[in-house]
């Protein structure tokens, strides 16, 4: 059973399905919201590559569209077949992509165990 944040999809989706080539104005609304949405998620993956928690290396600007297209396309599919199975599998992937591009957490020591002097 389907238990999505917002009833109805994604606003941005139904929005931008709805005025795509009927009304400009709010195609353009939409797009600018995308864009905003998707250069969070650039901005969020270009701190953690700062930060040494993700390979620097990684395109993660190719992945935030790609995270971006996903997760939309996984709402459209689950809401249409009425099962969440797919989408399940596409944030599998995500999240396998993102373990990938982690750069491994340095261990920690165990902490030394006191001795008793004499």
């Amino acid at each position: 059973m389907l238990n999505p944040p917002i009833q109805g999809g994604c606003p941005m989706m139904n929005f931008g399905m709805e005025a795509d080539d009927t009304n400009p104005e709010i195609r353009e609304m939409v797009n600018q919201t995308i864009c905003t949405v998707q250069q969070g998620m650039i901005d969020v993956l270009a701190r953690g590559v700062k930060d040494g928690e993700f390979k620097k290396d990684w395109n993660y600007r190719a992945f935030a569209l790609k995270a971006y297209a996903m997760v939309e396309g996984g709402i459209l599919v689950s809401r249409v077949s009425r099962d969440i199975s797919q989408m399940k599998m596409l944030v599998k992937m995500l999240k396998n992509e993102i373990e990938t591009e982690a750069v491994a957490a340095p261990k920690k020591s165990a902490p030394k165990k006191a001795t008793k002097r004499k």
